[in-house]
């Protein structure tokens, strides 16, 4: 087989985020805070593989390089170069971006930066603020996801504010 440069940083990339994923996500907290919505499940979902994949990208260069070539990679699969009008589908992975941006402080790849950019009306003073409180609590995964429900009400998400309040009563 052989295989590009491109092709093989990607395949790291794809390895890293798993393994990220294994060690830093608890299915059992995931789904003990998922919200209903299918807005906000795909939000919260996007910004829980964004903060495992950050958690490695901050730690190691390396897994930082690869998860960037991958993400590229599926940023140039899924057309995001050529995007020029806002989806709200776009918004879960402009978010993701944006709070491995936070957390690493690496800069998103330029093929997401259309969707960013498309995305940014959507996205005012209070949910940057609540993607800030995010970036705060990315090493501990129940109180992340916690917050993050604070990031769903900001964004007019219809079960948010609900959840927020059966939150605060555990």
């Amino acid at each position: 087989i052989d295989l590009s440069t491109e092709h093989v940083a990607c395949l790291r990339g794809m390895a890293d985020a798993l393994a990220m994923r294994a060690a830093h996500h608890d299915a059992s907290i995931h789904a003990r805070r998922c919200p209903t919505g299918q807005t906000a499940r795909a939000i919260y979902d996007a910004l829980e593989q964004a903060r495992v994949e950050a958690l490695g990208m901050r730690r190691m260069r390396g897994v930082g390089d690869n998860v960037t070539s991958m993400l590229s990679s599926r940023c140039q699969r899924l057309g995001y170069e050529d995007a020029n009008r806002f989806e709200e589908a776009l918004l879960a992975d402009a978010l993701g971006f944006l709070l491995r941006e936070r957390i690493t402080g690496r800069q998103s790849p330029a093929a997401a930066q259309p969707i960013i950019g498309l995305c940014r009306p959507q996205i005012d003073v209070t949910v940057m603020r609540a993607l800030d409180e995010l970036v705060h609590t990315a090493d501990e995964q129940d109180l992340f996801a916690k917050k993050m429900h604070r990031l769903l009400t900001a964004l007019d998400l219809a079960d948010a504010e609900r959840e927020v309040l059966e939150l605060n009563m555990d």
